[in-house]
Formats: C-alpha cells, structure tokens, sequence
C-alpha cells in the first residue's frame, strides 16, 4: 500500500516536468530490450538529442513508462530530467507541410499569397486565357514567392 502512495506520488511529479530538455542534451537511455534501445535512440536522434549508454555527463535520462519511483528520485537528486519515449514522438516528427498550390471553393493560395475568387463578370477581372501560358512548376513557385 506505502508502495503504491510512493509510486502515484512518483508518477505526479514526474507528470508535471514534462518539458524537454535543450537539444543536444546528452540523453542517457536505461531500462530498455535491445529492440527498445535502439528504437529509443533513433528517436532521440530524429529529436536532435545525443542519446548514450552511460549516465556520466547526461543531462537527462530517457527510461520505460511510467518510470519508477527510484529512477526519479535519483535522477532529481543528480539534476537530471526524466524522460520517457512519448515526449519524444511529438517532438521527431516533422513540421506539417502545406501544398504549394491550394485551390478551394472561394479563393486560390500559391506558397502563402491568398487570393479571392471573383466571378468572370467582375470589373478588373483579366480574361483567363492571358494567363494560359503559365507553368506553376518549382521555379514559378519560387519566383513566385
């Protein structure tokens, strides 16, 4: 029963400092299969982290969740963020990508120039055949921008 206390207390702490350390912080990885290990260090790698096998210089230490109450423990005693993999899968993946060419309903976006439909009669509007020759191919987008 104490047990279960420490471990709920554990977990709350833990839950809290959820933030990430710097990039290029030296990771250290424990507690993990083979399989997990590596896994684990790709994704510290894709995140911009150094993970290692040895605590000596880590500033942070990426273990199984949750961690236990001993890991966290030591790990605030010595200065070091707990960590486990599902911080991690947030932060390697990639910023999402829009489209350069997006064409809705009620407006046409190129790169990020938004322009709204009119309809053929409005006044000003230029025929759409002047505009024919146009290839929005890599280089128009990019003289485009």
């Amino acid at each position: 029963m104490i047990t279960a206390a420490m471990n709920q207390a554990a977990r709350e702490t833990y839950d809290a400092g959820g933030d990430l350390p710097a990039k290029g912080s030296r990771v250290w990885v424990t507690g993990f299969t083979r399989e997990e290990y590596d896994a684990g260090t790709r994704l510290l790698e894709l995140a911009g982290f150094l993970p290692t096998a040895f605590a000596t210089g880590a500033d942070a230490v990426l273990v199984p969740d949750p961690p236990t109450a001993a890991i966290i423990e030591d790990s605030e005693r010595l200065g070091r963020k707990v960590l486990v993999l599902g911080m991690f899968r947030d932060a390697a993946k990639p910023p999402r990508r829009r489209a350069a060419l997006e064409i809705t309903e009620h407006s046409v976006r190129i790169l990020d120039v938004t322009i709204e439909r009119r309809s053929a009669d409005s006044a000003g509007l230029l025929s759409a055949e002047r505009f024919a020759h146009l290839c929005l191919d890599a280089t128009f987008l990019t003289a485009a921008r």
